[in-house]
């Protein structure tokens, strides 16, 4: 369980190499997976959830190796921790759902001499990456290049592509949410690279935003 130093569910260490993990669901662990070393760590079509000791230290990822590669995962509900920690030198994240952590939703971040060394990049692509209403670091999102001000930051670049940041509180103001919904979605009937495609909205905002938007 998550504070029983149980360690990770998956560790990939030793000098292992290339491991490709398809499919599993993996929750309630101090790490829901980690890595170091040359390996090459892929999963894909997961469930990892409510991993962490509960300390902001443990994570549902926490991945150091040559590379992370992440598609068409869940990844949610990390328990103080972040959803997905990288310290590797560069990572593809596409198509996943990732949200609620209990710190960043992603957070990239230095691991010299790995990092030092060139294109150390994260490529974020299609990814639904949805902050919760609060998390214990003023609900940031995405932190990229050094945790601390004192390292050097990564020797590479964060693109993204096509990926939907749901950012929406709450406490929202209905009227002008479903009014840039409707922008969002139609301006210039839809014919733009930044049209919205799906909406995540709040439980208790869903009622009066649905109606508002029938009505517009």
């Amino acid at each position: 369980h998550n504070g029983s130093a149980n360690g990770a569910a998956f560790r990939v260490t030793a000098n292992a190499l290339d491991i490709v993990i398809d499919d599993v669901s993996v929750h309630d662990c101090q790490d829901g997976f980690m890595s170091d070393g040359p390996a090459t760590l892929t999963v894909t079509a997961s469930d990892v959830f409510h991993n962490g000791a509960g300390d902001g230290f443990s994570h549902n990822f926490y991945v150091q190796g040559e590379s992370i590669v992440l598609i068409g995962n869940h990844i949610h509900d990390s328990k103080a921790g972040q959803n997905v920690k990288v310290r590797s030198h560069d990572a593809l994240i596409a198509y996943n759902l990732i949200e609620n952590a209990g710190n960043y939703e992603i957070d990239l971040i230095q691991n010299p001499p790995q990092t030092d060394a060139p294109n150390a990049n994260a490529i974020l692509i299609g990814n639904v990456i949805i902050r919760p209403p609060s998390a214990d670091n003023n609900s940031q999102v995405i932190l990229w290049g050094t945790d601390n001000a004192g390292d050097t930051g990564r020797n590479g670049s964060l693109y993204a592509f096509s990926n939907t940041f749901i950012l929406a509180h709450p406490s929202a103001d209905v009227e002008s949410l479903a009014a840039a919904i409707v922008r969002g979605s139609f301006e210039y009937q839809g014919q733009k690279c930044s049209a919205s495609s799906r909406v995540y909205a709040p439980s208790n905002l869903w009622p009066e935003l649905r109606e508002r938007l029938q009505e517009e």
